[in-house]
């Protein structure tokens, strides 16, 4: 299938938001299995920085009288990506003018018209807005939205004409929400179908009361979750040449010497406070800017200070009170700012569990990575988190994570005690072997969506 992918942004190269995350990973699976996915994205200095060799077009494309620069590049996967010259840097959280975002729908419009797309599918408001100027193009191609986020993208009612939005579309079921004009909702108004990353997603976003407003929308659209994967050409340990020992399934051993390593990195240590015997747990964590469940967090940690729990934190809005609750608690828990992804993984390889305090998990992406590298997850039940982890019985005969019922301090309490409880547990090891062992690879999500794609376009063609 001639196939385009829309997407403001393009992890890992540049990664602002939680905006099509999943566009290289999928793109590059779909080439190995034969097809050749293009995707179109808003130029930024970023990708040149990241080593990406970028080479700008002799022509421009042209759209209503307005030349737009195009540049050309390959990833290393052979996929081939267009960065469109919207005249202007996208900002530090991914954000576009009106006039920009205008200037790369209609660019996509106008690539299209040059080599023809049987389906176009876009990623998230600023890429969406690309399929309501398809429709307006009449263009045939078959148009799906893929929603990673439900916060959406706004403007003030006078930038239709920028954004290129025709007067008629102008109306509370297409781009107006009140008297601002919404870009997803116009985006799923547009779209043949919408996309969410995961069943459990798609059923709480239609449901009035997870949903509200929104999901009145989705739900006069068909809307279907895939669990996306991971990347197995990065995330995996038995070739990261980032990690001081590597490993597998068959062997996770090398874990203890990974965690010795990157422990050794810290000043000052952190206490062994279990004795020679046994060493302690550790976990890493990555919180948000939740500032609840990060009140939660730090409680918890105070509760399981001295439980032979290591707790490394990454990232985080911390506000001084919190800061302060973390240093009191240094013995057993260290912040860090990681500075790439290079040094997350090392952290994954280290870490016994990975904890997620997300209250709504949209995508399983991480919790994924982290079973890859045999940190076994740790989340709320709830969303994507219930469709990428089966919760593991007492005697750890089932199961491939754990999950807490709420983001309260005795939930977490308890579900990192289980977790700690479990390392203990004569079938510890093969729970690691077994949770390492699941198909993360995006082939089988490639596979589905190519699935989604070819009904859509027969059912277009009828």
């Amino acid at each position: 299938m001639n196939l385009l992918l829309v997407a403001s942004e393009l992890p890992p190269y540049v990664r602002r938001s939680n905006t099509g995350g999943s566009v290289a990973a999928l793109a590059k699976a779909l080439s190995l299995i034969g097809e050749e996915p293009r995707v179109i994205l808003p130029l930024s200095a970023s990708y040149a920085n990241e080593g990406l060799l970028v080479a700008r077009r002799v022509s421009p494309l042209v759209s209503e009288e307005q030349e737009i620069d195009v540049y050309d590049v390959a990833l290393p996967s052979g996929v081939r990506v267009h960065l469109v010259d919207c005249g202007e840097e996208p900002s530090s959280t991914g954000s576009l003018s009106a006039k920009a975002c205008g200037t790369f729908a209609r660019a996509v419009v106008a690539l299209i018209e040059e080599e023809p797309a049987e389906v176009v599918q876009a990623y998230g408001p600023i890429a969406g807005l690309s399929l309501a100027a398809l429709q307006n193009a009449d263009n045939s191609a078959v148009r799906a939205l893929v929603i990673e986020d439900i916060e959406g993208v706004e403007f003030d009612r006078d930038a239709a004409k920028e954004l290129g939005i025709q007067a008629e579309a102008l109306h509370q079921d297409c781009f107006l929400s009140g008297q601002k004009i919404e870009l997803l909702k116009g985006a799923v108004a547009a779209a043949d179908e919408v996309i969410v990353p995961s069943v459990e997603v798609a059923n709480a976003w239609v449901s009035p009361e997870h949903g509200g407003a929104f999901a009145r929308l989705l739900s006069e659209k068909e809307t279907i979750g895939i669990l996306g994967g991971v990347d197995s050409s990065v995330y995996n340990p038995a070739s990261d040449a980032s990690l001081a020992a590597r490993y597998d399934a068959a062997q996770p051993g090398a874990k203890v010497e990974n965690r010795e390593t990157m422990l050794a990195t810290l000043t000052p240590p952190l206490d062994d406070l279990v004795g020679p015997e046994r060493e302690p747990a550790l976990v890493f964590v990555e919180p948000g800017q939740d500032t609840d469940a990060n009140d939660a967090l730090l409680l918890a940690l105070a509760q399981l200070n001295g439980s032979g729990l290591q707790f490394i934190i990454s990232g985080g809005e911390f506000d001084d009170d919190q800061r302060d609750a973390l240093a009191e608690l240094k013995t057993s828990c260290r912040l860090l700012k990681l500075r790439s992804d290079r040094e997350r993984r090392r952290w994954l390889a280290a870490a016994d569990f990975y904890l997620s305090i997300e209250r709504n998990e949209v995508s399983a992406g991480r919790l994924q990575e982290a079973a890859r590298y045999g940190a076994l997850p740790l989340a709320l039940a709830r969303l994507a988190a219930k469709d990428a982890i089966v919760d593991c019985d007492a005697e750890l005969q089932t199961g491939t994570g754990f999950l807490y019922d709420s983001l309260s301090v005795p939930s977490l309490v308890d579900v990192l005690a289980r977790a700690l409880a479990a390392r203990s547990h004569q079938g510890f090891v093969a729970l690691i072997q077994r949770t390492m062992r699941q198909d993360l690879g995006w082939d089988r999500p490639a596979r589905r969506y190519l699935g989604l794609w070819r009904r859509l376009a027969n059912r277009s063609a009828d």
